[in-house]
């Protein structure tokens, strides 16, 4: 899981360059697009294994997201 929390936070760095320091064309917003759905698909597997987890272990992954 570790390694998925990685991919995530390595991915967000390189949208949040590609878009602060490349010129927009097509191609640009087609690559930001991308990396932002496999952000959306690695959340997604992070959100589903926390799902499994007992009661307490969400409570507490929630707050250390700030969500409670």
């Amino acid at each position: 899981m570790n390694e998925v929390l990685n991919d995530i936070n390595k991915l967000q760095k390189i949208t949040d360059r590609i878009s602060k320091n490349i010129a927009w064309d097509l191609n640009v917003v087609s690559v930001l697009d991308e990396l932002r759905n496999m952000i959306k698909e690695k959340e997604k597997i992070v959100k589903d294994f926390e799902k499994q987890a007992p009661n307490h272990i969400q409570d507490l992954c929630n707050q250390i997201r700030g969500e409670i």
